[in-house]
């Protein structure tokens, strides 16, 4: 519940952020910002992805409002995985709108990504997988409770309290003592 509060709290920042991007943009007077926002947000080829980042990072936390929303399991899910795809958006459009308008009108076009963008996303995908990997063969998972039973100072009460049934002469070592021979036993 509280953390639904907060993803709803910072999507509300959110929103304010973008529509306070938007009034600077015009309030400044100044036509380049006004052009630069006007072609990401409102009329340029990347406008979809603009829609996309504010619906899911604005409209979706906004389901937060209900209380019902905020213990369902399934939706905080599904608002999550929403909030997630409007940050990765929210990145193509600071990324892709600036390699579709250069400060020369010559090259505007729409971005479509070369082999080497390609690849270099791949390679993201592939150099966590190799850290990922490597982490497991050096550092493997070991459940902590398996560790901290057979540890000495686990129980550092043994002496006071040992376990039912068990005696101090159970836990003595008879090895070095001599053991008398039952009578009528062979030498």
């Amino acid at each position: 519940d509280n953390m639904a509060k907060i993803i709803l709290l910072t999507g509300t920042i959110v929103g304010y952020a973008y529509c306070m991007e938007l009034f600077v943009a015009y309030y400044s007077a100044n036509p380049y910002e006004a052009a630069a926002f006007t072609l990401r947000g409102l009329t340029g080829p990347s406008t979809w992805a603009y829609y996309f980042m504010f619906s899911f990072n604005v409209f979706a936390p906004q389901l937060f409002w209900y209380r019902p929303f905020r213990h369902n399991m399934w939706v905080v899910m599904f608002v999550c995985m929403c909030v997630n795809a409007g940050m990765w958006f929210e990145r193509y459009v600071i990324i892709a709108t600036t390699l579709e308008r250069h400060m020369i009108p010559g090259s505007w076009g729409v971005y479509s990504a070369t082999w080497v963008d390609k690849f270099t996303f791949l390679g993201t995908f592939g150099f966590f997988m190799m850290l990922f990997l490597l982490f497991l063969r050096f550092l493997p998972v070991i459940a902590i409770g398996e560790v901290k039973g057979v540890l000495p100072q686990s129980n550092p009460h043994r002496d006071d309290h040992p376990e039912p049934g068990v005696q101090e002469e159970d836990l003595m070592d008879y090895s070095d003592r001599h053991v008398p021979k039952p009578a009528g036993a062979a030498a």
